[in-house]
């Protein structure tokens, strides 16, 4: 009988112990197999490729171009400048300009001083009309040309007011790369303030070129400094000859039949005649004519390079 009652109290205590040990304590954890190890590595490498191509292609995309001409068509436009219209010599240089943009630029056209006349009974109406000839986008050509080639010059020069709608314009494209392009024979005539609006042009990451039209004197240090405060390139078409304006990554080319003259936006010029280069900026003069070479740097000799023989 009292073995009996041992053997059961064996068996209880047994199981309390198993079933405490079940209750009571959990299994040690297991070591990820080499096979998980592996695949948790494969995963890592995978993501860090991956991210890494998303950033080279964030490199390699380039960032949409958008323009905006801003086209004066003031009565002033209607003058003679040599032998031609102003007006017609700005619509000459415009449409050598569309020429030489990419394909892939979207360009807008807007103008000022086509309503009314220049008469202060016109004032008004006149400062208060900016048409917009051709909206931001691609493109067309033969489009584009045929809204410059119909432009009227008639009254106004609100050139505040043209800024603003271009910037209106260029401030629903924040990421992309703007410029506005304003090309004028005088300043400001509708009480605007074109230097607080180019600031501010400047401000939101766009740039303001200008190209003036027989401009000296007051005139063309105002329309200078739109260009400077805008960030952008300036320069002065004075005969019909310079005709061809070229503007691209920050600076100005005017073309003529003999030479090419950049004016950026930092001061620095670059001449390119047929015999000669010509660089000109803070840091030196480098003077390039083929066979002689001239460097001079403030401070130090002209370093002069002649080949031999000559």
């Amino acid at each position: 009988m009292r073995g009996k009652q041992l053997t059961s109290s064996a068996i209880i205590v047994t199981g309390a112990l198993l079933l405490g040990g079940c209750a009571g304590s959990s299994p040690a954890p297991s070591e990820p197999s080499q096979m998980e190890e592996k695949t948790i590595e494969s995963s890592s490498e995978t993501k860090a490729t991956m991210e890494q191509k998303d950033t080279d292609m964030q490199k390699t995309i380039k960032k949409k171009k958008n323009i905006v001409v801003i086209f004066d068509a003031s009565g002033s436009m209607n003058a003679m400048l040599g032998s031609e219209k102003k007006i017609d010599i700005a619509k000459k240089a415009l449409n050598a300009y569309i020429d030489s943009l990419s394909p892939d630029v979207n360009v807008s056209l807007l103008t000022y001083g086509e309503i009314g006349s220049s008469s202060q009974a016109d004032k008004a109406s006149s400062c208060a009309a900016i048409d917009e000839k051709y909206y931001l986008g691609p493109m067309n050509v033969p489009v584009l040309k045929g809204k410059v080639n119909a432009i009227l010059a008639k009254g106004w020069t609100p050139i505040t007011n043209a800024l603003t709608k271009a910037n209106t314009i260029l401030a629903a494209h924040p990421d992309e790369e703007n410029r506005i392009v304003l090309v004028s024979d005088g300043e400001e005539t509708c009480g605007g303030d074109p230097i607080g609006i180019a600031q501010k042009i400047k401000t939101g990451n766009a740039k303001v070129d200008v190209v003036g039209f027989d401009v000296k004197g007051a005139v063309a240090e105002a329309l200078k400094n739109i260009s400077v405060q805008g960030g952008g390139g300036y320069i002065s078409i004075k005969n019909a000859d310079d005709f061809s304006v070229v503007i691209k990554n920050g600076t100005i080319d005017t073309l003529t039949p003999d030479s090419l003259v950049s004016v950026g936006a930092d001061g620095n010029v670059s001449v390119q005649t047929d015999a000669a280069n010509i660089k000109i900026d803070s840091a030196m003069t480098e003077v390039n004519t083929g066979d002689v070479k001239v460097n001079v740097q403030p401070g130090e000799m002209p370093d002069i390079k002649i080949p031999t023989g000559m």
